[in-house]
């Protein structure tokens, strides 16, 4: 731009299909927020607008197929088109071609590209230049968790019932016909009765082929509904099957299959609704995705910014972890199966009930008295094994509990030896399942995980599980204690422990992952008068050591550390900080240290 025209705010013109749908409602969110910088005008294909008469800086085309714009002559560098949709791929009124094609045909007239879908822009990126990854976002005072569903199952559908691309008519009615309960929309409900509907449903259902990102998907979720759908557009980017919807195929069978699932596990369909919201307020919220736009509008006017790449590309929840993921699996990942059998010679007996009561009194001692008392809580416990630590979770009265683990013999071990208990259960690495699920836990729990990663590991998942925390979330870590000589011999007992932990260390790992107040957690000793002796001699004997030498003296001295962080900010839930642990190492003194119940929350 030159320096006369830096003083006045560039005009942005959106070209959608129809006032007051999907479109024109993305159009007029982008212009809420960034009024300040631009101006903006919304023209309509379905009202004929002469574009001759409109002055703008860019022209930005929703839907990969308008080509009303093309009869005014637009210069390339002014338009911006936005690609929403599969359709060219597999429907005949709109080509059905090959992305070379689709590309030279329908994006050769325009200089830069935005697409909301990652699949999409995966597709793109390496076909042409100047493709950016923009998500849209959702409406979130519209569109929020408003209600708790009661009754049966209830399923639904939203969109237009005249577009064959969606199944209304060849799958979805065909599959409920006569045994589920659903409801589906005109097509020209208000939004705000959109709204009220999804609060009213359990399951939204989407058996598109074609979309990039279907609106009721996401604007579903954000009102706790729990969608089974079609692996379509952004739904990757959303959805981990069989955790928090489910990933079907395009039949009439399946979606029966997954809708009887619902019906028997109606509960669970709920509690993980209430999650969905939360997720979608993280992950789809405009306020948090409005600076991608930012970027694609100053690049395409040549606006000088302090970040001004050359090439942007939008980073989403899947595109960030990506180079982390890569990096864990080559450690800790790739040994997995070896750590399995290592991990039963360390342990015999594995599920049976010795091994389980053995377990027990660590959790009872170590892990209990910093739960929450809210039983609803959501938590996830990182390197699960064989189940032990879920099984006590569930025999305590938690019900959102689920596990994930990076070996795949341990996960059909504790799924064979659960039963079904868990929320989820799921073979995957740490840092690829924490930032696919953003803003998601309440607790998170490593116990005897942390050692297993290299430093650069360490600070990855570390940092992962800060963002996957809810504001005000915990994370609880176990880890053997270097400032014991029985915590030494547990730390070489394993080739996979790549480094020991004192409680400062621990400290200091969790603060440079973003969480300002880590404590200690010290039980005091109980049980027989056996053991309490046992327990406070050896602590004698550390303490006495250690005073022989001119460093900082440790607070904790036995074999293990237990170490805790929230996550600041938001509104808490009431933890359980037992009276029996050492006040000042776990709760600055107090034993009235709460964290408040959050509202309205599952």
């Amino acid at each position: 731009m030159t320096s006369d025209s830096r003083n006045k705010k560039p005009k942005i013109l959106f070209l959608a299909d129809r006032p007051n749908w999907a479109f024109d409602f993305c159009a007029k969110s982008i212009a809420e927020r960034l009024s300040g910088r631009y101006n903006f005008g919304i023209n309509y294909v379905h009202q004929r607008p002469n574009l001759r008469d409109e002055s703008f800086d860019l022209l930005y085309v929703f839907f990969w197929g308008e080509d009303y714009y093309k009869k005014f002559s637009i210069r390339p560098e002014k338009i911006i088109k936005e690609v929403a949709s599969h359709r060219w791929a597999f429907e005949e009124q709109y080509g059905k071609v090959s992305l070379e094609e689709f590309i030279a045909t329908y994006l050769s007239d325009c200089s830069f590209v935005t697409t909301p879908s990652l699949r999409l822009f995966k597709m793109l990126k390496p076909m042409r230049d100047n493709v950016f990854h923009c998500p849209n976002g959702v409406d979130l005072k519209v569109f929020r968790h408003k209600r708790r569903r009661r009754g049966p199952l209830r399923i639904g559908w939203v969109g237009n019932p005249d577009d064959a691309c969606k199944g209304l008519h060849d799958i979805l009615i065909p599959v409920c016909k006569g045994r589920f309960e659903f409801s589906f929309s005109s097509g020209k409900w208000s939004r705000d009765r959109v709204a009220r509907f999804y609060n009213e449903t359990d399951v939204l259902a989407i058996a598109s082929i074609a979309e990039s990102q279907p609106m009721p998907f996401m604007e579903s979720m954000a009102c706790g509904c729990f969608p089974v759908t079609t692996d379509v557009g952004i739904v990757p980017e959303m959805i981990r099957d069989g955790f928090n919807g489910l990933v079907v195929e395009r039949s009439i069978e399946a979606f029966y299959q997954a809708f009887e699932w619902c019906e028997r596990n109606l509960d669970r369909v709920r509690r993980v609704g209430a999650y969905n919201a939360e997720t979608c307020v993280a992950m789809r919220s405009w306020d948090n995705l409005i600076d991608n736009f930012v970027k694609v509008f100053n690049l395409a006017m040549q606006i000088e910014t302090l970040e001004a790449p050359e090439r942007f590309e939008t980073a989403s929840v899947a595109s960030v972890s990506a180079p982390a993921i890569q990096e864990v699996q080559g450690g800790l990942q790739a040994h997995g199966e070896d750590y399995a059998v290592h991990l039963e010679l360390l342990n015999p007996g594995t599920t049976d009930e010795k091994a389980y009561l053995a377990s027990v009194s660590y959790y009872h001692d170590e892990l209990k008295p910093l739960l929450p008392t809210d039983r609803q809580s959501m938590i996830v416990d990182i390197g699960t094994g064989y189940g032990h630590l879920l099984r006590y979770l569930l025999e305590n009265g938690y019900v959102n509990v689920g596990g994930i683990d990076n070996s795949s013999k341990l996960i059909r071990e504790a799924k064979s030896y659960l039963k079904g208990g868990p929320l989820f259960l799921i073979h995957t690495g740490a840092v690829e399942f924490l930032l696919e699920n953003p803003a998601g836990f309440d607790v998170i729990v490593l116990f005897d995980v942390i050692e297993h990663f290299s430093p650069e590991e360490q600070r990855e998942v570390v940092s992962a599980i800060f963002s996957s925390l809810s504001p005000g979330g915990r994370v609880i870590i176990r880890t053997p204690n270097m400032a014991s000589l029985l915590g030494t011999y547990s730390r070489y007992l394993d080739l996979t422990h790549y480094l020991g932990f004192t409680e400062f260390s621990l400290y200091q790992l969790l603060r440079q992952c973003g969480f300002k107040d880590p404590k200690l957690y010290v039980a005091s000793p109980h049980g027989t008068w056996k053991k309490r002796f046992q327990k406070k001699l050896l602590r004698w004997l550390h303490r006495k050591l250690f005073e022989w030498q001119d460093r900082v003296l440790p607070d904790c001295y036995d074999k293990n550390i237990v170490v805790w962080a929230e996550k600041n900010g938001g509104v808490y839930r009431k933890m359980n900080c037992e009276k029996r642990g050492k006040p000042n190492a776990v709760y600055n003194g107090s034993p009235e240290d709460s964290h408040p119940l959050r509202n309205g929350r599952l």
